[in-house]
C-alpha cells in the first residue's frame, strides 16, 4: 500500500507543470502566434509562454504580427511606414522589420506615418504611402 502511495505521488508531480519555467532547461519555441507571455526573466531576457500544458519559449513570432512572413521584430517602436492593412513597419539595417505588438497606439514611443514627410528615410527606406 505504502508503495503504491509512492508511485501515485510520482506521477502526480511529474503531471503538474512548475508554475516557473526551469530557466537551465530546453524548452521548444512556441508555435502558436497567439501564444501568451506568463514568465519572463531579467536575468537572462527570456520569455515563456505554454502551449499543451508545457512551458515553450517565446519567439518573434508571438512578438510581431508579420514574424511569420519572414520579417524580424522590429527592436524599437519607430513606426516609418503603415501600408494599406494598418501594419506598422519599422526600419533594421535598412532593411523592413515589424513593429512588436507592445508598440500599441497608447506607447509614447510609437511614431504614425504621418508624423514623417513624404519624403525617403536616412536610410533609404521610402516612408511615402501610395
Amino acid at each position: 500500500m505504502k508503495s503504491l502511495f509512492i508511485i501515485l505521488t510520482c506521477l502526480g508531480a511529474a503531471v503538474a507543470r512548475s508554475k516557473t519555467p526551469n530557466e537551465q532547461s530546453d524548452y521548444p519555441n512556441c508555435k502558436n502566434k497567439d501564444t501568451e507571455i506568463l514568465y519572463s526573466s531579467d536575468d537572462t531576457k527570456k520569455e515563456w509562454g505554454e502551449e499543451n500544458d508545457d512551458w515553450c519559449i517565446i519567439t518573434d513570432l508571438q512578438r510581431c504580427p508579420n514574424s511569420s512572413d519572414g520579417y524580424p521584430c522590429c527592436p524599437d517602436c519607430n513606426v516609418v511606414y503603415t501600408d494599406e492593412n494598418n501594419q506598422v513597419w519599422g526600419n533594421l539595417n535598412d532593411e523592413w522589420c515589424s513593429i512588436p505588438y507592445r508598440c500599441s497606439s497608447n506607447s509614447t514611443e510609437v511614431l504614425k506615418s504621418d508624423d514623417y514627410s513624404s519624403t525617403t528615410s536616412s536610410s533609404g527606406i521610402s516612408n511615402t504611402s501610395e
